[in-house]
């Protein structure tokens, strides 16, 4: 399965996006890291999931 590393600034628009697109893949996300940013300036998370959601990032 493939794997994506997903980072994005903490306290931006983009934290949302990236937060709404956890909940919409959900279902078909294998794996998902808890947060290993520090929280306040980034939000890091380890992703497995078919290509058909890693192909469509956050927007």
């Amino acid at each position: 399965m493939p794997k994506a590393s997903i980072c994005v600034d903490a306290k931006t628009p983009e934290q949302e996006l990236v937060k709404e697109w956890i909940k919409k893949w959900k279902g078909k996300i294998r794996y998902l890291s808890n947060n290993e940013g520090c929280g306040c300036c980034i939000d890091l998370y380890q992703v497995d999931a078919p290509a058909e959601v890693l192909n469509r990032p956050p927007a």
